[in-house]
């Protein structure tokens, strides 16, 4: 898993590397995982937006991110105290941008979730891969801010999340 995961930075770094008209975006926000169980975490990516096409009301991009969180909330269920510790990953989207500012994505994502479990002083952890997908939608409001929100499908949970997207 180590050696995947080293594999996939590597190919990230590579594709920023060859990317001259490449643009560094970021965002932070909140995430919300509803399964069986509701929790909470901040959000934060870092991604290169690659334009792919031009139109002439607006403009397509893809852009690959790293993705990576800590729980901030945790939920109670039979009992049982249960948290996200963290998750990072990739995830790849595709973005259209509209001359208003407007715009919409659709995203894939591959993130190992820590997730911990706690009664009367026991603790049990565990982390995981998943794969997701979903979509989104959000505002630039100038080259350098912006704000989305956006849903996705993980395993068999919903994960919605709000956040405030920066340019560099």
């Amino acid at each position: 898993m180590r050696k995947m995961c080293v594999g996939v930075f590597a190919s990230f770094a590579l594709l920023m590397g060859s990317a001259a008209s490449a643009q560094v975006t970021g965002s932070v926000g909140y995430t919300h995982l509803d399964e069986e169980v509701s929790v909470g975490a901040l959000q934060g990516t870092i991604g290169y937006r690659l334009p792919v096409m031009e139109g002439t009301a607006g403009s397509g991009f893809f852009i690959p991110e790293l993705r990576a969180g800590v729980g901030i909330n945790d939920d109670t269920v039979g009992g049982v105290k249960v948290e996200i510790d963290n998750y990072y990953g990739l995830a790849p989207r595709f973005q259209y941008e509209a001359d208003t500012g407007f715009y919409g994505f659709v995203q894939a994502s591959y993130v190992n979730y820590s997730v911990k479990g706690s009664t009367m002083g026991i603790s049990v952890s565990d982390s995981s891969w998943e794969f997701g997908g979903g979509l989104g939608v959000g505002m630039a409001f100038s080259q350098a801010l912006g704000a989305e929100v956006s849903w996705e499908r993980v395993d068999s949970a919903d994960v919605f999340n709000v956040s405030m997207r920066f340019g560099f």
